[in-house]
């Protein structure tokens, strides 16, 4: 047996209803192999199992239970073992936007083959753009559904070529030829036949509705219908298959789609499907395992794992380009920032003049500054939520750790709050309403802390399976946030539990010292001193009356304002508390970090092992049987 040799038997798969409490099975007695160097083509109608399949080789963590023995050379099939020797190519092809085909290529190579030279890498980039045919387009961006790009041909070869960066023993692609025409889905299919031979890698790929000339470039065939396998054995062979079971395919048919007719219980009657289903259950083809080691299951010995250090450094450097050249995550921000501030800043524009009746507007014109950006953190949930399944797919293809990735993403993300803080309040608040210099330091301080808590809080949410819903609890924790700062309702009137959130969120810190930074050090018009001993001046200072008889009167310093906007709004400090609040910022975006940490690292090591398979749950079979080809047709060839 070859030392790349794919085997699985006896794979089952099991949902527990939740009503009735009963295990139903999704796949029964499922056996194949793929030899290396071949194709294995997994065919089946809509709801044959083929996805649920796929999940359960790449060891893919589902709502059920699977069982069954799954080799890899001789060796089970472990995490560890995966993340080495196998690649998944997934339907939808998940690329860096704004990277060039070349740059994916070269930092696949570059993690892959840290030990290898700058020369030996070189070479290995020309040489998989020359084998991918990616040569004509090395320098085009992968694009997406905003940014024109690759062509979906062009982009499902990068993605073989990201995965071949890797020198792998298998690769897994699920249904490689969507969304192609009959002539590029043929042409991918012949090149996955040459590649698998040439590379003397074994490939398993799932495949919908193939056309004759798709159904070429497949060395051996497995037909899929509720769960249980219709036909295992060499495409050529199975029209004789066919026959022998007295389901012949009619002249000049595609036998692919024949027998995916048959076992389609969506327009074929069950008893007929059921016979095909039996007949192949009846005398199954043996599938024997060969005991081997993890050590003989790669064909070639890859590079050791690049280092912890090594591995940041590199993804420091691709984010890096992702965040110069992708305008959505940081760039759009600031710009938005700069306008939607600059509008508020607008609105209040009389609060410039430092006198009793804007001192309210001066402190309410700090909230919209802080609000508004921090609810634009709601597009770095959608964006960071495409960027983790991307992420999930290259720590799944043993590219790095998620570690790496997070430090890299918190080196960059970081000093990036500080030109958030920049742009929200550069113009706004210290050229618009002339905010106060003296608190400068301190208010960008606070409100970098502010802002980098919003962002790990919607990078918490970005982890949730629909990012539309992770938008939406991206949302509600911003509004309760911006309900219980303190502006709208004093902290003592919100019943408890309603009350926590008062403290857990980040606008009551943050607001809180940035009120005080702008008026400690301020004078304000309007008011003068007095004699606190006088009974008409019991707070040390007194205003005169408007012309509408009214008196709005805070104070002639920043203390006696602080102290008076303190009798309205408790969360507005008596005493400088900066460091207190800040470090209140910081440890709040600390828990959600490590609450994006923790779901990362679930999402990415969702991988399990089947467990030891139970006997066969279909009915009664007769025993396995090898079969050779030239005996009776009424038993499957041989693979």
């Amino acid at each position: 047996m070859a030392s790349r040799d794919f085997i699985f038997t006896q794979v089952g798969y099991s949902v527990v209803d939740k009503k009735t409490k009963e295990h139903n099975m999704l796949l029964t007695d499922i056996s194949a192999e793929c030899k290396a160097g071949h194709v294995l083509a997994v065919l089946g109608p809509s709801g044959a199992g083929k996805t649920v399949l796929m999940n359960t080789l790449t060891l893919e963590q589902g709502p059920g239970s699977a069982s069954g023995n799954v080799t890899l050379g001789g060796a089970p099939l472990t995490n560890r073992l995966f993340s080495e020797q196998c690649a998944v190519v997934t339907q939808v092809d998940q690329h860096w936007a704004f990277l060039t085909c070349r740059e994916h290529i070269e930092f696949a190579v570059d993690l892959h083959h840290p030990s290898s030279t700058a020369a030996e890498k070189a070479k290995e980039v020309e040489r998989l753009l020359a084998r991918m045919g990616l040569e004509s387009c090395q320098n085009t961006r992968a694009g997406n559904m905003f940014v024109q790009g690759l062509s979906g041909g062009q982009k499902r070869r990068l993605s073989l070529a990201v995965a071949l960066a890797k020198h792998p023993s298998l690769i897994f692609l699920d249904e490689p030829t969507s969304g192609l025409d009959a002539a590029a889905a043929a042409s991918i299919m012949a090149f996955l036949k040459e590649l698998a031979s040439a590379e003397n890698i074994a490939i398993v790929c799932t495949i919908h509705q193939p056309a004759a000339a798709v159904w070429s470039g497949f060395d051996s065939v497995m037909v899929l219908s509720d769960g249980r396998c219709a036909y295992f054995g060499k495409a050529s062979a199975m029209p004789t298959y066919l026959k022998g079971i007295g389901k012949e395919v009619p002249p000049q048919s595609n036998p692919a789609e024949y027998i995916l007719d048959i076992v389609n219980k969506d327009f074929t009657s069950k008893e007929e499907v059921d016979r095909v289903l039996d007949a192949y259950a009846q005398n199954p083809v043996e599938i024997q395992h060969v005991k081997g080691t993890a050590a003989l299951a790669g064909g070639t010995k890859n590079d050791p794992a690049p280092g912890l250090c090594a591995q940041t450094g590199m993804l420091f450097r691709r984010h890096g380009k992702l965040v110069y050249r992708d305008p959505m995550l940081y760039g759009g921000r600031c710009a938005m920032f700069v306008g939607s501030t600059i509008f508020f800043a607008l609105v209040y524009i009389k609060a410039r003049s430092r006198t009793q009746e804007q001192v309210l507007n001066r402190m309410f014109g700090m909230m919209w500054f802080s609000g508004v950006p921090a609810q634009l953190a709601c597009i770095a949930v959608f964006a960071l939520n495409m960027e983790a399944q991307a992420i999930k797919k290259e720590v799944k293809n043993g590219m790095y750790s998620p570690t790496a990735y997070v430090i890299a993403h918190t080196a960059i993300q970081t000093p990036i709050m500080l030109v958030f803080s920049l742009c929200s309040l550069g113009i706004s608040n210290y050229v618009l309403l002339a905010g106060s210099p003296h608190g400068f330091i301190q208010t960008m301080l606070t409100y970098s802390a502010q802002m980098w808590g919003w962002e790990c809080i919607a990078q918490a949410h970005s982890l949730m399976p629909n990012p539309l819903l992770g938008m939406l609890g991206f949302m509600n924790v911003w509004f309760t946030s911006f309900l219980f700062a303190g502006v709208m309702i004093p902290a003592d009137d919100v019943v408890w539990p309603l009350r926590a959130f008062v403290y857990v969120f980040p606008f009551r810190w943050g607001l809180s010292s940035m009120a005080y930074s702008e008026f400690i050090d301020e004078t304000f018009s309007g008011a003068r001193n007095c004699d606190d001993t006088d009974p008409s001046c019991p707070r040390g200072f007194t205003c005169p009356k408007d012309k509408s008889g009214g008196q709005v009167c805070f104070g002639r310093d920043g203390q006696d304002v602080i102290e008076s906007v303190h009798q309205n709004f408790e969360f507005i400090p008596k005493n400088d508390v900066f460091a207190r609040n800040l470090g209140i910022l910081i440890a709040i975006a600390v828990v959600f970090k490590i609450a994006f940490i923790v779901g990362l690292n679930k999402l990415c090591s969702a991988g399990k092992q089947p467990t030891a398979p139970e006997r066969s749950k279909h009915g009664s079979r007769g025993p396995s049987k090898k079969v050779q080809d030239g005996v009776s047709v009424e038993l499957p060839p041989a693979v």
